[in-house]
């Protein structure tokens, strides 16, 4: 696989990087992401990928879903863990994050073609939540 990679961050809160959850989503959802049929949300472990700042020109989908490749330098990776809880110390800048789901990479696009834009700041850990929803449908 060409995203594949063995660097892994280090145990303990770093002081500069970022850290959050990864959450799976399935079901229907109303306007205010409230889960309003059977399904589940819940907290999951996956490896994520940090690129360099990526956008829809940089890879290559099979459905619009998923990243078959990436042509953009890959920075580091992760594991969250069983409940979704993740962190990496990465140097201040601009990173696009992926998600290993089922032998692929799974990513949101911004409103602006960035997979899941996200800045560390010198100094300074960002929060994110990461969704894996492909298997979510939201209404009006």
């Amino acid at each position: 696989m060409p995203f594949n990679t063995t660097t892994e961050n280090n145990a303990g809160q770093p002081k500069q990087g970022i850290k959050g959850n990864v959450i799976y989503r399935e079901g229907k959802f109303d306007s205010k992401d409230n889960l309003i049929s059977n399904g589940i949300i819940i907290g999951v472990a996956r490896k994520i990928y940090f690129y360099e700042l990526s956008g829809l020109k940089d890879a290559e989908t099979n459905d619009g879903s998923f990243i078959t490749m990436i042509h953009s330098i890959l920075i580091d990776s992760t594991h969250s863990d069983k409940n979704g809880n993740f962190q990496a110390a990465l140097k201040p800048g601009k990173y696009s994050v992926f998600i290993q789901e089922n032998e692929r990479l799974y990513s949101q696009v911004s409103d602006d073609g960035l997979f899941y834009p996200v800045c560390v700041y010198p100094d300074s850990v960002t929060s994110i939540n990461l969704y894996i929803d492909y298997k979510a449908h939201y209404s009006e």
